[in-house]
């Protein structure tokens, strides 16, 4: 899944998104990963988000769909223009919690929250979702 780049809410920032899911050559059949999505974050700040779905190791790439055991991770870096890439937030948590059944879903569940973040440079908020 490619969906299109997407513009933010302020006109000085841009996010654009990809995704990628288990069923694609990434990943291996012992790979805890079943899904990611970047999501670029480009305005007065230039940051990364990464939103990945992991499975228990005991459920095969491309199997059960249930969500029961799937944790949802995410990873929002530091400022790429204040050599903050290296330096990375993250949350984790179950995937019945956040309500999401894939990563791309979750990442749009939360582009307005970093649209507002990139525009004010408050990032504080950002990581309690």
């Amino acid at each position: 899944v490619f969906p299109p780049r997407m513009s933010s809410l302020a006109s000085t920032s841009m996010l654009s998104l990809e995704s990628r899911s288990a069923s694609g050559a990434y990943y291996g059949p012992g790979d805890p990963l079943d899904e990611t999505c970047f999501v670029v974050l480009c305005g007065r700040e230039l940051r990364l988000a990464i939103y990945a779905l992991l499975r228990p190791l005991s459920c095969p790439a491309g199997g059960n769909s249930n969500t029961r055991g799937r944790l949802r991770l995410r990873l929002l870096s530091g400022d790429l223009r204040r050599d903050g890439e290296g330096m990375f937030v993250y949350t984790l948590r179950p995937v019945e919690d956040v309500g999401t059944h894939t990563a791309l879903d979750a990442a749009r569940e939360e582009l307005e929250p970093l649209a507002l973040a990139l525009a004010t440079g408050d990032w504080g908020f950002v990581t309690l979702l």
